[in-house]
């Protein structure tokens, strides 16, 4: 991963994110700095994904079922992270290559949709920190980033960190 630190790099980031030569990509830190104000800048009118606040496991599952392939963006997801099944999604969606999310009950609530399907959708995470059941443990999600991620290419990491306030350029 990738120490961001300032917002011209940040930027260069969420575009070549949207230009899928790196996914999946971690953007962490403080509230206020932007984080949320730059991709949907650079999204502007595009259809997108996005998930946070208070919704569930399953709406995220049948969503990305409708439109696999729009860009995915989840913004302050810590209610979400605290659902197992989520979890295991987003793990899911963190994987390289061919990724294929699968929803591991049957169910009417998934109203006719397979309980697998092939998911293509670049994917950003945001957040103000990783949250952790044990601070001495990487959740697993992340662990999962890091080791399904591609080599970076010449000029790109595959995700980037941004622990602290970027310097405005």
């Amino acid at each position: 991963m990738r120490k961001v630190e300032t917002y011209e790099r940040f930027h260069r980031h969420i575009a070549v994110w949207l230009d899928r030569e790196i996914d999946p990509v971690l953007v962490v830190g403080p509230p206020g700095v932007g984080k949320s104000h730059a991709y949907a800048t650079r999204l502007g009118n595009r259809p997108y994904h996005r998930f946070g606040g208070r919704q569930t496991p399953l709406h995220v599952y049948k969503s990305l079922h409708d439109d696999p392939h729009l860009p995915v963006v989840l913004d302050d997801i810590s209610a979400l992270l605290q659902e197992d099944c989520f979890r295991d999604m987003l793990k899911g969606l963190c994987e390289s290559g061919e990724r294929n999310l699968h929803w591991g009950t049957t169910t009417s609530k998934l109203e006719g949709r397979p309980r697998s399907f092939r998911c293509t959708s670049p994917v950003l995470i945001v957040m103000n920190e990783i949250p952790s059941r044990d601070a001495d443990v990487q959740p697993s999600w992340i662990a999962a980033m890091r080791s399904n991620s591609p080599p970076p290419s010449p000029r790109y990491s595959p995700g980037c960190t941004s622990s602290s306030r970027p310097t405005p350029s």
